[in-house]
């Protein structure tokens, strides 16, 4: 079964209640980091990608709305799950955290069938650099933005409406040069994998 890896953010000012949501997410296979305000929140998600977001409604600095807003107004569409006041951490987050926990093998790999993320094989890094895309045999080229790599992929942003589904080469403004094939569209991004 290949890897899947599965990184949470949880923003909770409560500790006991972190701490117990913690643990239910590590016995699902997944990691968990967690943070005590939205700022936080967006302080990390500006450096570092999470497949999905935890976080109670009531923040001290911000609610969770408020959170959720900033969260899209910078770009980033990470799934969030609110926790409303008074609700306890197992009724909040029960039927996501068995999801995560059934889409575990024995080994502690999570399968492929995990809310349509891809495979990865090295974590992430964000890094918002210029690039180009070259594709059709080299007789197109289109500017983009690589909003995140890591040592086998990246997420790129094109700078116009890119279909074209055959491989391509990603060129990174001061730095490599890499043949790609495409393994997932969401909106106007591009996910890439590299094929050298």
């Amino acid at each position: 079964m290949e890897r899947l890896f599965v990184r949470v953010l949880q923003v909770e000012s409560n500790r006991d209640a972190a701490t117990a949501v913690e643990r239910l997410i590590a016995g699902g296979g997944a990691t968990c980091d967690t943070v005590s305000t939205g700022q936080l929140a967006l302080e990390r998600l500006a450096f570092e990608d999470y497949d999905l977001i935890l976080s109670a409604f009531a923040l001290p600095d911000q609610t969770g709305a408020e959170l959720v807003a900033r969260l899209d107004a910078t770009g980033i569409r990470s799934p969030v799950l609110l926790r409303m006041r008074n609700q306890p951490v197992g009724t909040a987050y029960a039927e996501v955290l068995q999801r995560l926990a059934r889409s575990c093998d024995s080994d502690g790999e999570a399968s492929t069938e995990t809310a349509g993320r891809t495979e990865r094989d090295s974590v992430r890094h964000k890094v918002l650099k210029a690039g180009q895309i070259v594709y059709r045999d080299a007789r197109c080229v289109m500017d983009c933005t690589v909003l995140n790599i890591s040592a086998s992929g990246a997420c790129i942003q094109p700078a116009d409406a890119f279909e074209d589904p055959g491989p391509i080469v990603l060129k990174i403004l001061n730095g490599p040069v890499r043949r790609c094939e495409i393994r997932w569209r969401k909106g106007v991004k591009l996910g890439v994998r590299f094929v050298e």
